[in-house]
């Protein structure tokens, strides 16, 4: 069986659309039309992340680094979208 080698190029998006949804987009060579195109929502994500680490008794304190992370990681993205207006 004879094996080939085969390069592709893709480009990726990261941000946020004129909705304030999350959006990553990933396009394949130079086609304009991307191949990946998903919106996520903050609040489903930050919901996801508190249902993940936490049991009937609250928030489990093996993630609590993590939220206080998240937390500090949004409140100075708000600072600063503050400070942009």
């Amino acid at each position: 069986m004879k094996q080939s080698e085969v390069k592709l190029k893709l480009d990726n998006y990261i941000g946020f659309d004129d909705d304030g949804y999350l959006e990553c987009t990933v396009f394949l060579g130079t086609d304009d039309n991307p191949i990946i195109n998903e919106k996520f929502s903050m609040k489903d994500i930050i919901k996801d992340f508190i249902d993940i680490r936490s049991s009937t008794k609250g928030f489990d304190k093996m993630y609590e680094q993590q939220r206080d992370m998240v937390i500090k990681t949004l409140e100075k993205s708000i600072e600063a979208l503050k400070k942009a207006a």
